[in-house]
């Protein structure tokens, strides 16, 4: 086998498991089996607020205040990136999955603080209820 044989038998691996990589996270993104909390905050880390926005009960609370609809949520998520940049990461710290409460660790910009979400099944679904912080 030459090298240019062994170049390419290595690139087509390569892109092979870069297209079941991205297959499987974005598949990640959008199961029911992914605790609400991460799929809210894979939505923000996408810059889709409308989608984190659906994650949100109808009256939700963020810092304390309502959230009266999509279009204020937007705009406070994107008032948020601006302010402190965009979310780059986030660590579960209390109860994993869905279970009324969980502990983050949100990493956005040069900055980590925790975010403390309460959640309740409405029907089949999770819903976040309260967050002190995006």
């Amino acid at each position: 086998i030459s090298i240019l044989g062994v170049l390419l038998l290595m690139g087509a691996f390569v892109f092979n498991v870069t297209i079941i990589a991205s297959r499987t996270i974005s598949d990640l993104k959008t199961s029911n089996q992914l605790p609400v909390a991460d799929r809210y905050y894979w939505a923000l880390l996408d810059h889709n607020y409308s989608g984190a926005y659906a994650y949100l009960d109808s009256h939700a609370t963020i810092h304390g205040q309502q959230v009266n609809d999509e279009q204020t949520f937007v705009a406070q998520a994107q008032a948020a990136d601006k302010r402190d940049g965009s979310v780059m990461g986030v660590i579960a710290e209390g109860q994993q999955g869905n279970m009324g409460q969980t502990t983050l660790q949100v990493h956005r910009g040069n900055k980590t603080y925790e975010v403390h979400l309460q959640l309740r099944l409405e029907g089949n679904d999770w819903k976040i209820v309260s967050a002190d912080s995006l």
